[in-house]
């Protein structure tokens, strides 16, 4: 609870020194809801910033995984093409003795 009481003074005391810097100001509520507003805008931003290398990490892991698929499913086509290249050879081979 004392450090909640601490952190909350601290914070209390930031947005007083904020609101400070513009108490010497005509227009008090503009330059401050200016400042919101680029505050904002620079959030908006940095957003936007991790919001794409998320989804670029999130796109490489998935174009990993789907190679990672795709090699396997070549693998299984190598091994039935075998498979069928054996079966074939063996049919010749009966047809060849019943003829």
């Amino acid at each position: 609870m004392e450090n909640l009481s601490e952190m909350t003074k601290k914070g209390k005391q930031k947005i007083d020194d904020f609101i400070g810097e513009f108490s010497d100001e005509k227009d008090v509520g503009k330059k401050l809801i200016e400042k919101f507003l680029d505050k904002a805008k620079q959030a908006k931003e940095e957003l936007e910033q991790k919001m794409e290398k998320v989804a670029v990490e999130v796109y490489k892991k998935m174009h990993i995984a789907h190679t990672d698929d795709l090699k396997d499913v070549l693998q299984r086509l190598e091994v039935m093409e075998k498979k069928l290249s054996l079966a074939e050879t063996q049919i010749a081979n009966l047809s060849a003795r019943n003829s």
